[in-house]
C-alpha cells in the first residue's frame, strides 16, 4: 500500500475546491482533478474512496472552517443585536478570507450530491439555536419559524 503524503492531499483538496467553484459539479471528475493536481488518478483513491466521499469530506472541512470563523467571539448569551452584528461581521470575514470555500458551500448545500449521513453537525447550528432561544426568552424577538428568522437575518 502506498503511503499518504499530506502535501498531495492538500493540493488535491485545493484543486477540487477550485474546479468545483469554476466548473460546477457537472464539469468535475476525478480524472480532471488528478490532472489539475498533477497526480495519478490512483493517488486520489489513497485519500478518498470515491467522488462522493471527496465531496462530503470537503464540505465537512469547509463547514468546520466556516463554523470556526462565524463563532469567533460569539456566545449564545449575547443580546439579539450584538449577536446579529457579530454574526454579520464574522460571516463577511469568512467570505473575504475564504471566497472559494464560501462559493463551494453555497453550491454544495443545494446539491443532490450531499450525503446527509456523511455530513457532520457542527457547533454552529447548536450555538445559533441557543442564541435564538435566548433572544426569545429575553423578549428580544417573537417566536417564529426558523426558516423565516434565517432568511430575514442572513
Amino acid at each position: 500500500m502506498r503511503t499518504r503524503d499530506e502535501n498531495k492531499e492538500t493540493v488535491i483538496r485545493e484543486k477540487a475546491l477550485e474546479m468545483i467553484v469554476s466548473e460546477g459539479f457537472d464539469g468535475f471528475s476525478m480524472q480532471k482533478l488528478a490532472k489539475a493536481a498533477n497526480v495519478s488518478p490512483a493517488t486520489i483513491y489513497i485519500y478518498y474512496t470515491n467522488k462522493v466521499d471527496l465531496l462530503n469530506r470537503l464540505f465537512n472541512d469547509v463547514q468546520q472552517t466556516f463554523s470556526d470563523v462565524a463563532l469567533k467571539d460569539f456566545t449564545p448569551d449575547l443580546s439579539l443585536e450584538e449577536g446579529l452584528w457579530l454574526q454579520w461581521k464574522n460571516r463577511l470575514a469568512f467570505i473575504l478570507e475564504y471566497p472559494v470555500h464560501f462559493r463551494f458551500m453555497e453550491q454544495f448545500r443545494n446539491s443532490p450530491l450531499v450525503n446527509h449521513e456523511a455530513i457532520k453537525l457542527s457547533d454552529f447550528r447548536e450555538n445559533m439555536k441557543n442564541f435564538v432561544i435566548n433572544a426569545i426568552k429575553n423578549n428580544e424577538m417573537e417566536m417564529m419559524e426558523p426558516e423565516i428568522f434565517w432568511s430575514v437575518s442572513y
